[in-house]
């Protein structure tokens, strides 16, 4: 806890599969004010977005790597801004490829220069 900044929020991502659905389905909430949602994360601190992706069974390893996509754009320096509570709007949503583009360390890649 002692290097965790004071005001830190969480964002949780949550993928699965369950038998009884015929097509996935999902969730992205932001929590207003943020809430601290026991036994969801490792240390105490409060809950500001929850990602949600449920699907059929057969194909929790694409879940597994939407889930970890979704997590990385949700820690990505680049999209902190655009989430800030305010300023949040679905619309204004860039492609991966461009949060890629802007990140400082990158390998070159010749369809990000496209």
């Amino acid at each position: 806890m002692k290097k965790i900044p004071t005001g830190a929020e969480a964002s949780n991502v949550l993928v699965g599969e369950l038998d009884f659905l015929h097509q996935p389905i999902m969730a992205f909430v932001r929590l207003s004010p943020a809430v601290l949602l026991s036994g969801m994360t490792e240390v105490p601190i409060p809950t500001r977005f929850l990602f949600v992706l449920l699907g059929p069974e057969g194909k929790g390893h694409q879940y597994h790597e939407i889930g970890r996509s979704m997590a990385t754009i949700m820690t990505d320096e680049v999209r902190q801004d655009e989430i800030a509570p305010g300023h949040f709007c679905l619309s204004s949503a860039l492609p991966v490829s461009e949060v890629v583009r802007k990140r400082i360390c990158c390998p070159s890649c010749p369809q990000l220069s496209k």
